[in-house]
């Protein structure tokens, strides 16, 4: 997940990787939240998401954390809890959420909250524990599977060796196939997992735009696409 903060709003692109065995995620739809409409799509497994954007411009995107120590606990899926959250109004009204919520049934994981009127959050959930702190200064947000325990800084700096500064060096960004070392490339193809979509999300000023490209970033598959005013 790589984003740009721009004026009156900012551009997120997130690729998600998964092992080749899992079912095709559903692509974007609208839904309506407590009247507020929200533009995610859909993992048919777990029924959640790993991003959604709202009409107030508010956008959630989560990555996986480390995997828990307690292998056979039955767990809630982490893309639920951003449905549920997506009617947030406002950056401060979801920290304000987060905190008071139960976070125990979910393995950890890492929740970065844009809101174009607030500086950028991310929410770190351990298992145990939550963090919650400014984000400004960032741009990039990584799972954490088994073999990669610095997957995060390797593709960090990556990025700041390509010099990112509009969204086309990001969509660059995601769609190379140089690694670092002792990471993987941005788009992956692997017998076991691969980058299986990218999800480009603009805001701007008076709209909402969602894209989605199913398949490898580095393969351009044609686009599905939705829009909401801004709200």
């Amino acid at each position: 997940m790589t984003w740009l903060r721009e004026e009156a709003g900012f551009t997120l692109l997130f690729s998600r990787d998964e092992l080749t065995t899992r079912a095709p995620a559903l692509g974007p739809v609208v839904h309506d939240r407590r009247g507020l409409g929200v533009l995610a799509p859909i993992d048919p497994e777990g029924g959640g998401t790993w991003l959604a954007v709202n009409q107030a411009g508010l956008a959630l995107g989560l990555v996986n954390g480390a995997p828990p120590r307690d292998g056979t606990r039955a767990y809630r899926s982490r893309g639920l809890l951003v449905l549920e959250l997506s009617d947030s109004r406002s950056a401060p009204d979801l920290a304000r959420r987060l905190r008071s919520a139960d976070l125990t049934p979910f393995r950890p994981f890492t929740l970065l909250a844009l809101d174009p009127r607030d500086p950028t959050r991310i929410a770190h959930w351990n298992g145990t524990s939550l963090d919650l702190h400014d984000g400004e200064g960032e741009a990039i947000l990584c799972s954490a599977p088994h073999e990669h325990e610095e997957l995060d800084p390797a593709r960090a700096a990556a990025l700041r060796e390509l010099a990112a500064r509009t969204p086309a060096d990001l969509a660059r960004f995601h769609e190379s196939h140089a690694a670092p070392p002792g990471s993987r490339p941005p788009c992956l193809h692997g017998e076991r997992s691969s980058t299986v979509s990218l999800t480009t999300l603009c805001v701007t000023a008076f709209t909402i735009t969602l894209h989605y490209r199913p398949g490898p970033p580095c393969l351009h598959a044609p686009e599905e696409h939705l829009r909401l005013p801004r709200t």
